[in-house]
């Protein structure tokens, strides 16, 4: 987070926020998949 490209504080919090929503995203997709397998390998 460059201070130069980064306007004011709220700029860099609104980027810190996304980060983490981002991350938040990415686990549950990824909690969901393994959730899926799971399931599809116990209906077999």
């Amino acid at each position: 987070m460059d201070s130069d490209k980064l306007a004011s504080a709220n700029d860099k919090g609104c980027l810190l926020e996304l980060t983490v929503m981002m991350e938040k995203i990415i686990w549950l997709l990824n909690r969901l998949i393994s959730l899926m397998q799971t399931e599809s390998e116990q209906a077999e």
